[in-house]
């Protein structure tokens, strides 16, 4: 099915029309193009007031050719390169050796298209952001939009400069509900991603100490940040947010207050129970702990404000599945392993260790890695989960930052990174019965993989 057509996007870039082909699909990744794909050749770098980490200084122009040897329909480029015979295409200006959309700029041009993309499709449209949580959350709203159908969610944790324009091109013109993740790194990024998406609802699910290098002013700049995301409200749109926050005024909603649509009316241990508008709904208990309870209530919030039924709400959770890395339990050969490994702080990391220590079984251990980006306060932050740790059978952890960690549960071991303890080593110390946590930022952990390959050993052990 024909996501765009040549014309649409000639007129969202604001470049001539030409004959060109019918596109399934948008990437900025040559490594992941799908046949019909049109690829985004973004530089490395990002204007202000946006700040690049991973692939910056490479230039996706590099990588156009790659792009169509692995299937892709087109390319919106801003520099061509020398046309093969019999296989050029002109558009707005030059020629290319293949379908290209030629544009002073491809990262405004990738905009251009996701503004496109929310002007043309009919929808209900819900931007979310937080500290911690927020792609749990998107999760859940996806398995809600999954039951009433036309949702389109975006995916993997695409809430940057280039990941929320992404999602957004993805949409389809079909779509009736939508949402987005919205991140930042750094003071000033996220009005503009909310400005772009233009929600219906806007959700804070939560603010805390993260990013702390990037504010000289500390969780009250983290606040502030989060809190523009109203900025791109539709007039008379609905910000959510938690309690904690203290946040009041008009077209303000505390999803966990008493004015929510959705009210938790019986909290016990292995089922929760809600008033949904006016419904009561029984729904099973996060696997991951009492701490995703909150997650939970905003994503029952939002699909009320969205008028979907309760009915949907009960499907939905029925068949939810675990999300990679955020706190997703496996059991295998008689060891339950925890994997929170996607990210990590100071708030989040209690309630996991609290979970942990919460949970029937044999031994109960934490392999910890250090939280990044916490500036001076690390310290003071590592003094205040120490005891956290207390009645667990062991603590692991990884990463300069903690060397010093004050555990009150033993210590059996320190190391600097994750290549001095191989899963498949780790594996052979477990034994049946075993709670194991892994928590950490994300460099730590999740980008080397080693809660997976952890799973994998245990696999191959057999029990």
């Amino acid at each position: 099915m024909s996501l765009w057509t040549w014309t649409e996007l000639t007129a969202a870039v604001h470049v001539a029309d030409q004959t060109g082909p019918e596109i399934r699909g948008v990437s900025i990744d040559s490594r992941t193009v799908a046949e019909g794909d049109l690829f985004v050749a973004l530089r490395g770098s990002a204007p202000p007031p946006f700040h690049s980490s991973g692939g910056a200084g490479r230039d996706g122009h590099e990588f156009v050719q790659a792009a169509f040897a692995a299937g892709a329909a087109g390319a919106l480029v801003h520099q061509l390169t020398a046309p093969e015979a019999g296989k050029s295409m002109s558009v707005g200006t030059g020629t290319a050796a293949a379908p290209c959309i030629l544009v002073p700029d491809t990262f405004e041009g990738l905009w251009a298209i996701a503004r496109a993309a929310r002007r043309r499709a009919d929808a209900r449209v819900v931007a979310m952001t937080g500290s911690s949580g927020k792609t749990t959350l998107r999760h859940l709203v996806e398995a809600l939009f999954r039951v009433v159908g036309n949702g389109h969610p975006s995916t993997g944790s695409l809430n940057n400069h280039w990941g929320v324009p992404l999602s957004m091109a993805r949409m389809p013109r079909a779509t009736t509900r939508a949402a987005f993740e919205v991140g930042m790194n750094h003071p000033g990024e996220l009005a503009p991603l909310a400005k772009l998406v233009e929600p219906e609802i806007a959700v804070v699910l939560n603010v805390l100490p993260v990013h702390l290098e990037q504010f000289t002013d500390g969780i009250a700049g983290i606040r502030r940040e989060k809190l523009s995301i109203r900025e791109g409200l539709l007039p008379g749109g609905t910000l959510l947010v938690p309690e904690a926050l203290g946040e009041r005024g008009p077209h303000v909603i505390v999803y966990d207050g008493a004015g929510s649509p959705v009210r938790l009316i019986d909290d016990r241990e292995s089922r929760l129970v809600f008033d949904y508008r006016g419904t009561r709904l029984s729904l099973r208990a996060p696997d991951a702990g009492h701490h995703h309870v909150q997650t939970m209530r905003a994503a029952l919030t939002i699909g009320a404000l969205l008028d979907l039924p309760a009915d949907a709400a009960e499907t939905a959770w029925a068949h939810l599945g675990p999300l990679a890395g955020r706190g997703a339990l496996t059991r295998v050969g008689g060891v339950t392993i925890c994997d929170d490994s996607y990210n990590a702080n100071p708030v989040s990391m209690a309630h996991a260790l609290e979970a942990l220590r919460s949970r029937e079984g044999g031994r109960r251990i934490a392999v910890l890695g250090e939280i990044l980006e916490l500036g001076g306060e690390a310290p003071t932050f590592y003094d205040s989960l120490a005891d956290a740790t207390a009645g667990l059978s062991g603590v692991i952890t990884v990463g300069d930052g903690l060397a010093e960690f004050p555990a009150h549960a033993p210590r059996w071991k320190h190391v600097s990174s994750v290549a001095e303890l191989p899963p498949e080593t780790f594996a052979e110390e477990l034994q049946p019965g075993d709670q194991v946590l892994v928590k950490g930022s994300n460099r730590v952990f999740w980008v080397h993989q080693w809660t997976q390959r952890l799973i994998e050993a245990l696999e191959r052990r057999g029990g």
